[in-house]
């Protein structure tokens, strides 16, 4: 599926080595002045923009990592991930899936669950979610010279990665029940305004008042973990409020069970590292190549510490590797599912 991913510091300087007839995958980081109207008419070109794009062991939230794609590369573009909709006359997807899609759309989980339905078995899918930091929503996705707002891309190709999943997270309060959900509203906890919960535990274990105002600052060390009884918690990362629910990444179903959790940064970047591992031993070989889907959050969390993290993926892997910083993760790990992650570290090996 890829051929070759190299960082340039802006579009013009990807654009003055373009080469013409190939297909580009591009990774645009959001600080990036990046102009879809000016895109070379002369390749293909598709992708999204990111907090921050990763080229080895360092991320960049301007400049663009240009993948180029193989000729086998099967590219789909879904415009409305509410409304998608897979021939079942179809071949369906099989192989390998690189899928992104956009991080702030309250369709994420519905849509991942359409895609599975068309995935061939021993199918391997790694991906993530587009948007900037601001978490303001808006068409980031691109494919030619038009963007697309709650859309998806998918590109498959080839033969499976080897992936490995890892958080670090550890249990602070639970069991809760969400006893009232919208898509990616989270309404009520155990019969009680979201808000009110959350902001209790919050605020005893942090010594902090949390407000609407500061929410986000304080609420990246506090996510949800979604019991999935017999593999591993899928991580939901709280971003606003409007004191009353509470906006997640993604997705969480009505009456789902959920804890509390709180990180300690040795914890998470160890979490990564096994990640690595993991990815390596699926795989069974030596990798050529390693891409890396790695939550914005953590950043924002451990701070100067995430080079660590990136310091650890590397160890793991033992070969380059190049990536997103994403707003939510997506990989099928556990028992073929496809699962949308928050604050993950998602590795794929080829």
């Amino acid at each position: 599926m890829f051929v070759s991913a190299s960082f340039y510091p802006s579009q013009e300087a990807w654009q003055r080595e373009v080469v013409a007839g190939e297909r580009y995958l591009l990774l645009v980081g959001e600080h990036t002045p990046f102009c879809v109207e000016t895109l070379p008419e002369e390749c293909t070109c598709v992708g999204a923009v990111f907090p921050y794009v990763v080229a080895q062991n360092a991320y960049h939230s301007e400049g663009i990592l240009a993948v180029i794609l193989s000729k086998e590369t099967r590219i789909t573009l879904v415009p409305s991930m509410a409304q998608a909709y897979f021939d079942p006359k179809d071949e369906g997807f099989s192989g390998m899936l690189f899928v992104l899609v956009d991080g702030l759309s309250a369709h994420i989980v519905a849509f991942l669950e359409t895609l599975f339905e068309v995935t061939a078995p021993a199918t391997s899918l790694l991906g993530g979610g587009s948007g900037k930091l601001t978490l303001a929503q808006e068409p980031l996705l691109f494919k030619g010279r038009q963007t697309y707002q709650d859309a998806a891309l998918i590109l498959s190709c080839g033969a499976p990665f080897g992936l490995g999943v890892g958080h670090g997270w550890d249990e602070l309060m639970g069991p809760l029940m969400a006893t009232k959900t919208t898509k990616n509203l989270l309404q009520e906890l155990n019969y009680k305004d979201a808000f009110e919960v959350y902001k209790q535990i919050v605020e005893r274990d942090s010594g902090k008042k949390l407000t609407p105002e500061n929410f986000f600052s304080l609420a990246k060390s506090y996510p949800f973990g979604i019991r999935n009884y017999g593999s591993e918690m899928v991580v939901r990362d709280p971003i606003a409020t409007d004191g009353v629910a509470l906006v997640l990444v993604g997705e969480m179903e009505e009456n789902s069970i959920v804890s509390i959790l709180k990180g300690e940064t040795d914890a998470l970047i160890r979490a990564a590292n096994e990640a690595a591992q993991d990815a390596v031993m699926a795989l069974g070989r030596a990798p050529t190549g390693a891409i890396v889907v790695d939550c914005v959050s953590r950043v924002l969390f451990l701070e100067e510490n995430f080079a660590r993290e990136l310091e650890a993926i590397s160890a793991g892997v033992s070969v380059p590797f190049w990536g997103v910083l994403s707003l939510g993760e997506i990989a099928n790990k556990h028992d073929g599912n496809i699962e949308f992650y928050n604050k993950t570290c998602v590795v794929g090996v080829v």
